[in-house]
């Protein structure tokens, strides 16, 4: 049995009250792994978010729930109705879905791959009021999502999460013009490979995750 990742999360931080930033990080790479897989086979998920990705009880981290997917070249409307297509989990549109300007599919995933990272850490949707609540009124969080101060909200990040990982999420959030269309882009970042390595020459991570999963996914 799986467990999604925002059960996963949660209950990271309902047990400890922050969540470890190298299993932050090691999640976070696992998904840009399976996210350019799906690149490099012309899919675009378009619905990346905490529910949609499972972890095992081995510590593997998979994508799921491909039912708003589309394949990227071969689709030849894909381009032209992805504005208007109702595709994905509004918390996690980037700020061009709104205005109508011309989406690149992949930037897309990878604003709602910044989200969920940021989700994680945070513990919560970034998207809330100042009583802690879900912003579930649809025009208030269109506007919170088009004005998003990324910047503001990553300093809420527990404190001693590195700048690399803040500037790396920053990465993810940037304006479409600016934002990395391609999750190999994000593979040749700093913040991948350091992780990557990080994680292959150290087996206690990957043992340390994989005790945490297997104990979050028994209970």
């Amino acid at each position: 049995m799986d467990i999604s990742l925002s059960e996963f999360y949660k209950a990271i931080h309902r047990e400890h009250g922050e969540f470890d930033e190298i299993l932050f990080a090691t999640i976070g790479v696992s998904i840009i792994d399976g996210l350019e897989y799906l690149n490099c086979q012309d899919i675009v998920h378009r619905d990346v978010k905490p529910a949609n990705i499972m972890v095992n009880k081995n510590g593997a981290v998979k994508l799921c729930d491909f039912g708003e997917s589309r394949l990227r070249f071969k689709d030849e409307h894909f381009y032209a109705n992805f504005n208007e297509t109702p595709a994905g989990t509004l918390y996690y549109w980037p700020p061009e879905r709104f205005s109508g300007q011309p989406v690149a599919g992949v930037a897309s995933d990878v604003w709602s791959l910044g989200i969920t990272l940021l989700e994680v850490g945070l513990g919560h949707v970034p998207f809330i009021d100042n009583f802690g609540n879900l912003i579930e009124d649809h025009v208030k969080l269109k506007s919170m999502i088009e004005d998003f101060d990324a910047k503001l909200i990553i300093s809420k990040l527990n404190k001693d999460y590195e700048d690399a990982t803040r500037t790396f999420l920053h990465l993810c959030l940037l304006p479409a013009p600016q934002r990395p269309s391609t999750f190999g882009r994000l593979q040749r970042s700093w913040y991948y490979s350091n992780t990557k390595e990080y994680v292959k020459s150290d087996d206690e991570v990957a043992k340390a995750f994989a005790t945490i999963a297997k104990q979050l996914v028994s209970n």
